[in-house]
């Protein structure tokens, strides 16, 4: 914001607060009606919002009302042109009245219904604006508006995304960002009626200046990826609205991702392993499987890692924010895992814990995205998450026969030795104890608790194996856990990473087992002992000892037996 100062050469800061103040009393600034965001009346008055529409105010005072100049059409009788050339005159008196300048403009641009490509006056204002923004305001501002879509009002969205393609065809370089951050307002999967009439503005106006935008690198890599996924989740569309046009969004999706490819490779070497993550789900499509043949060929992308800004580059902004804070910050693990139950009723369902929600497979793609997201942000912080990918592998088992592709994200994770590898075990060691358990723990994994872990799991690694190197680390590990529900050996654990003995993700699943499982009230386990499963033999041993000693001189005996060393005779 410009600061406070007296005098016309800058903003009078008072009516700014004056105005900030009267929308926090509930009370509505002049035009009610050119409000961009949607805001219900509870909500608090929008800092963004505030800060524009003062400085609108300020060049509708000074200027346009004084010469009755109506930016959504040209009256008879107004002097619009000296109305642009007193803009310009006020602009080039200081750097911050030609900021305010840029500023009201654009957002008087937003907020008039007769703003469009073809109103003489809208153009004669964004010719201004362009002449005048040497400090890319009119950018920054689309961006922001772009990053609050879904908050805008309906009679709002065709006009911004109007003077989006303005910004390409002028050949803005603000306009990539901002067709990047619109592609983020609408992820793979995405079910929302108003994201699928941006999806369906969105990839006509990319292919129509595809070769401009494609130049970036950064441009090319993300959305490449993005087109690629939402083949994936067209597959099986989440929606009626996307069923109706899935056929049409699916031609658009795989013209844009041949191209990127075919004139772009070389940028897809900064996509690492995400560009096979993206091409493996979609590879049996006829169009997709050269892409994927000459790709899987690349023995770099098959030991690349995966870029962190290419990943999130899937999820939702406040998503990828919530995210990071369950996992950077440990979260998942407080309160018996309730963040990660209110992470899963924002951005998937509200029953998705549950085996009642998420039966589509749109949502399925996503919530792959989100498993790789979180397994790549924990590879760098390495601090164990049992709560997080225990809830994480009961919302696959809860998509039934469409959480494979979710289950893969697990196992496409573990191609390197690592964290994903160790994180995997803990999951599976935990699942393929399970025995029959309370009505409470089958409402929170859903009615296959007391079965062995997803059988399409071993048919990921095998698919996995014929595709990157060999790796019989990660095979053996997921046969052995998947089959025999025991620990992995030792020369197997070596191999993922981890050190015989370390106690880190199978110690921490036990632990947390044999304390407390997420769902299960604390009276369910007696004397420290897992209800779920845990060291049977323990027990039975425990119960022994303690029948015994209420005998004479049978328990002392058995007490003195178990207290002598152990000899490799003993067995």
């Amino acid at each position: 914001k410009p600061r406070s100062r007296r005098g016309s050469g800058q903003f009078a800061g008072h009516a700014e607060l004056e105005l900030v103040a009267g929308m926090a009393r509930g009370s509505r600034p002049p035009g009610a009606g050119l409000l961009l965001h949607a805001a219900h009346e509870l909500d608090p008055p929008d800092k963004f919002e505030v800060s524009a529409w003062a400085h609108y105010r300020r060049l509708r005072v000074e200027v346009l009302d004084k010469m009755e100049v109506d930016m959504s059409a040209s009256l008879p009788g107004s002097l619009h042109g000296w109305a642009i050339s007193e803009l310009h005159h006020m602009a080039s008196t200081s750097t911050e009245l030609l900021k305010s300048v840029c500023f009201g403009i654009v957002y008087g641009l937003l907020v008039h219904d007769g703003s469009s490509s073809t109103s003489l006056v809208y153009l004669d204002f964004l010719s201004l604006v362009l002449s005048l923004d040497c400090h890319s305001i009119a950018g920054r501002v689309i961006l922001e508006v772009s990053c609050r879509f879904h908050q805008l009002k309906e009679a709002r969205r065709p006009r911004l995304l109007g003077m989006v393609e303005d910004m390409a065809g002028a050949l803005l370089d603000d306009a990539r960002t901002v067709v990047l951050a619109l592609q983020r307002q609408v992820t793979p999967g995405d079910a929302r009626a108003a994201s699928t009439w941006l999806l369906r503005w969105l990839l006509p106006m990319v292919l129509r200046h595809k070769s401009w935008l494609m130049m970036d690198s950064h441009v090319a890599v993300r959305s490449f990826l993005w087109s690629l996924r939402w083949v994936s989740a067209l597959q099986r569309p989440s929606s009626v609205e996307l069923e109706d046009c899935a056929v049409e969004l699916r031609r658009d999706l795989l013209a844009l991702a041949s191209f990127i490819f075919e004139h772009g490779r070389g940028h897809l070497l900064e996509a690492g392993s995400a560009s096979l993550w993206a091409l493996m789900s979609c590879r049996d499509q006829p169009e997709v499987e050269p892409l994927w043949r000459r790709a899987s060929e690349d023995p770099s992308l098959l030991v690349a890692i995966l870029p962190k800004e290419c990943l999130e580059h899937l999820l939702r902004p406040e998503e990828q924010e919530h995210l990071s804070f369950l996992v950077e910050k440990g979260a998942s693990e407080s309160h018996d895992g309730l963040q990660v139950q209110w992470f899963a009723e924002r951005y998937f369902g509200k029953t998705v814990l549950h085996g009642t929600s998420l039966s589509t497979g749109g949502n399925a793609t996503h919530l792959a995205d989100v498993v790789l997201n979180a397994l790549n942000m924990a590879e760098a912080v390495g601090r164990p998450l049992p709560v997080l990918w225990s809830s994480l592998w009961a919302a696959t088992r809860s998509l039934g026969s469409s959480g494979a592709e979710a289950r893969l994200a697990f196992v496409f994770a573990c191609r390197r030795p690592g964290y994903a590898r160790r994180a995997l075990a803990a999951v599976l060691l935990e699942n393929s104890t399970a025995q029959p358990v309370a009505e409470e723990e089958e409402a929170l994994f859903g009615p296959e608790a007391p079965a062995a872990p997803a059988p399409d799991l071993l048919a990921h690694v095998e698919e996995l194996a014929a595709v990157f190197l060999p790796d019989s680390a990660t095979k053996d590990l997921v046969r052995i856990l998947a089959s025999g529900g025991g620990p992995p050996p030792d020369e197997v654990i070596r191999r993922s990473g981890e050190k015989p003995g370390q106690k880190s993700f199978r110690d921490s699943a036990t632990e947390r087992g044999s304390s407390r499982s997420p769902g299960r009230p604390h009276s369910q386990h007696k004397d420290g002992v897992r209800a779920k499963g845990g060291n049977k033999s323990d027990a039975k041993g425990r119960g022994k000892g303690k029948s015994k000693g209420k005998g004479k001189g049978k328990g002392k005996e058995k007490g003195k037996k178990r207290q002598r060393p152990s000899s490799p005779a003993d067995g």
